[in-house]
């Protein structure tokens, strides 16, 4: 099927990714290609936002953790903007959602960034707490 990928940079090292249709193992190339060709750029700290996700399969998540990976090992990270309560239980069954920080918006995102810096990327730790971002 189709994915649109649309990327803007946030800051310096920091790029916003946004995903648009299917993330499958037909599309999940494009998405690690965009990631790597990123972060060959120097882009370190990634917002991959699934608002207008239609379908996700385990590639399309596999192409997500192989991303952070990658940009943890340059000493970034990546978060996640997504709403949608089927994506957010497929992250919730896959144990995801304890990996990546989720936001419910750009919007939210964007004010832990001011406030935060690059750490708004990264999971807080909370000792017996939600995981999710504010």
């Amino acid at each position: 099927m189709e994915l649109q990928i649309l990327r803007r940079n946030l800051g310096p090292e920091a790029s916003l990714i946004e995903l648009v249709g299917e993330v499958d193992i037909y599309t999940s190339p494009r998405l690690k290609a965009t990631l790597q060709e990123a972060l060959e750029t120097g882009i370190r700290y990634f917002l991959v936002s699934l608002e207008r996700v239609e379908m996700l399969d385990s590639t399309g998540l596999g192409a997500l953790v192989g991303g952070r990976a990658r940009a943890r090992e340059r000493g970034g990270d990546l978060a996640l903007v997504c709403a949608q309560g089927r994506l957010l239980r497929l992250l919730q069954i896959t144990g995801l959602r304890h990996i990546f920080r989720v936001y419910p918006d750009e919007e939210h995102f964007l004010a832990a960034y001011r406030a935060e810096g690059v750490a708004a990327f990264s999971h807080p730790v909370i000792a017996g707490g939600s995981n999710d971002a504010p």
